[in-house]
């Protein structure tokens, strides 16, 4: 008897998945297959909300999480879930990109110094075309050089920060993004500076990042013309890439510590001077100008494909 209930058992569970799997070829079931699960970089800060990897960074690592049950109002109207995911990021999360109602203005922007001998070779340059730019300082590299980050001052340029240490501050919790913003701003007092400008490393960002910069009075600044020096040793390269790219109200995204970079820079400053624009700061680039907001469902493919550095 007890072989012939196991046989039975065995013989029914065989008679449902026929009927189940009947029932997906007919279209009655969705097949598991139609829903997609989400996949998003990891988020080690403890929140829900996807985190966005960098467009001059390395992306984080990803894993992947269960698909979200859609809503009837959502699977009726066929709406994306991720779509909406990060529409409700986009309502929250904005940074300055860029200032089109500013004309025939643009801003150059230097990041990750300041540096021993390059921070001095860049504003030579500046100095001798008569040029202002924005320099991103990295918190650590300002409390070993605060000269420089006087000198910087002294020469009419304007600063903001880049962070404490260069980190990924989407990985960050609130607390340990807080500490950041601190000792950043620690730092730069020490050598005589308030900044009100920052941009995060690696331009990765999220809502926390960017409502936390607010906290502590300063303003995001991402860029729109980036022509990657940081992966070129030719300083013709970068100067084609920019003066093809600029538009109106541009900000450009540059690195110190390059000599290519460096080679480059009074080529950029006449191009784009022969092209009509005036080079200003950041600050008087966005000044009256709305923030911008970058979450777009092509923004994040992009990010997730491009491999990028310093």
């Amino acid at each position: 008897m007890v072989i012939a209930s196991t046989f039975a058992l065995i013989a029914g569970f065989m008679w449902a998945a026929a009927v189940i799997h009947t029932q997906k070829m007919e279209g009655s079931i969705p097949s598991d297959s139609s829903i997609t699960p989400l996949v998003f970089p990891s988020n080690t800060s403890g929140q829900s909300s996807p985190e966005i990897s960098a467009p001059d960074g390395t992306p984080p690592g990803k894993k992947e999480l269960p698909a979200p049950k859609l809503s009837q109002a959502n699977t009726d109207a066929g709406e994306d879930y991720s779509i909406s995911l990060l529409a409700e990021q986009k309502r929250s999360a904005q940074i300055f990109r860029e200032n089109p109602e500013a004309g025939k203005q643009v801003a150059l922007t230097f990041d990750d110094g300041p540096y021993a001998i390059w921070t001095a070779e860049y504003l030579k340059v500046l100095e001798e075309y008569h040029v202002p730019a924005t320099f991103f300082l990295v918190g650590t590299r300002a409390e070993k050089f605060p000269q420089l980050v006087k000198k910087i001052a002294a020469k009419q340029c304007e600063i903001g920060s880049h962070s404490y240490q260069h980190a990924q501050l989407t990985l960050k919790n609130q607390q340990a993004l807080e500490k950041d913003f601190q000792r950043t701003i620690a730092a730069f007092k020490k050598a005589g500076q308030e900044i009100f400008l920052f941009r995060p490393p690696y331009g990765a960002y999220n809502r926390a990042v960017l409502d936390t910069a607010e906290t502590f009075g300063q303003i995001g600044i991402g860029w729109n013309v980036d022509p990657q020096d940081w992966n070129t040793k030719q300083a013709d390269l970068i100067v084609s890439r920019i003066l093809s790219r600029v538009t109106p109200g541009a900000i450009i995204l540059l690195h110190e510590g390059r000599k290519s970079t460096w080679k480059a820079l009074p080529k950029i400053i006449s191009g784009l001077e022969q092209k009509g624009y005036q080079l200003v700061t950041v600050s008087q680039l966005i000044s009256g100008a709305p923030a911008v907001e970058q979450f777009s469902q092509t923004e994040v493919a992009a990010r997730e494909q491009e491999k990028t550095g310093y």
